[in-house]
């Protein structure tokens, strides 16, 4: 892809010099016929098209699929454009830093309405990429979530509130054990 692109700007180069160039011409020509010719029409202008980037990106679609258990609501599949390159200045780092910043907002969409639907059910990742490194701060994140968790139960415990069965229960719960 890399390639296409450095092709791509290669081309765009000459295009902007031959624009330059003919813009300056037109200029000459201007100042010189400015008093000799004003009746006269300026020369026509050949028409060099402006190259435009048109490779699609590697992805083409990004889709998220929430399945529930419950007899109104078996599952639901969303789907959305995956992020293009920029057809007058393609880049590289540009289409990743869109498709990073994509996946991490069907990442937040995906965890929020899993929240909202079940708040005590479980994250699954299924797919390619479910090693991902997004996947990993989301564990990351989610141990942290289930130790301050269990911290507060624990305090409850202690303070008498709940008994040892529902800590441990709970505790279980938040550990997926």
């Amino acid at each position: 892809m890399q390639a296409d692109i450095d092709r791509f700007m290669r081309d765009r180069r000459e295009y902007e010099r031959m624009e330059r160039m003919t813009r300056m011409m037109e200029q000459q020509n201007r100042d010189r016929n400015q008093d000799r010719d004003r009746d006269n029409p300026p020369p026509s202008r050949s028409y060099i098209p402006e190259p435009r980037f048109e490779a699609s990106g590697p992805i083409h679609s990004l889709y998220m699929e929430i399945t529930m258990e419950h007899p109104y609501w078996t599952d639901c599949r969303m789907e959305w454009d995956a992020p293009s390159f920029n057809s007058s200045y393609p880049s590289t780092e540009d289409y990743l830093n869109d498709y990073r910043e994509m996946t991490d907002e069907l990442y937040e969409l995906a965890r929020g309405l899993m929240t909202l639907l079940s708040p005590e059910s479980p994250e699954q990742h299924i797919g390619k990429g479910a090693d991902s490194t997004g996947s990993k701060n989301a564990g990351d994140l989610s141990v942290r979530d289930a130790a301050g968790e269990i911290r507060k139960f624990k305090e409850l415990f202690d303070a008498g509130i709940i008994t040892e069965e529902e800590f441990t229960a709970k505790k279980h719960q938040l550990l997926g054990i």
